[in-house]
C-alpha cells in the first residue's frame, strides 16, 4: 500500500516540477524568441535586403535604409521584430543586475 501511495506521490510531483519547467519564465521567452526568429526568416528575402543595403559605414544611408525597411514592411515583421528587440533588452537588463560591482574586502 505504502509503496503505491508513494509511486503516486512522486508521480504528481514530477508532473508538477514538468508543468512548471515547461511554463516557466525562461522557457516562454526561449519559445516566443524563436519563433520570432523564424517567423523573420521565413518572412524576409535576406538575399534582396543584403543586394539593397548600403554600406554600413556610411551610417545615415544605413539608417535612412533600416527605419524605411522596417516601417514598410508586413505588420507580422514588424511584430517580431519588436519581440527580439524588447527579449533582447530584458535579456541585458538581466545580465546587468546580475553583475556585482567589484568591492575590495577590508577585513
Amino acid at each position: 500500500m505504502t509503496n503505491q501511495l508513494s509511486k503516486k506521490i512522486m508521480g504528481r510531483i514530477y508532473a508538477i516540477y514538468i508543468m512548471r519547467q515547461v511554463f516557466s519564465y525562461t522557457t516562454l521567452k526561449a519559445v516566443l524568441s524563436l519563433a520570432a526568429l523564424i517567423e523573420l526568416y521565413i518572412a524576409v528575402s535576406w538575399g534582396n535586403v543584403f543586394a539593397n543595403m548600403p554600406e554600413i559605414t556610411n551610417f545615415s544611408a544605413f539608417y535612412n535604409f533600416s527605419t524605411f525597411a522596417v516601417a514598410n514592411t508586413a505588420p507580422l515583421v514588424q511584430i517580431s521584430l519588436v519581440i527580439i528587440i524588447m527579449l533582447g533588452i530584458a535579456q541585458i537588463i538581466r545580465l546587468l543586475k546580475a553583475t556585482q560591482p567589484f568591492q575590495i574586502s577590508t577585513a
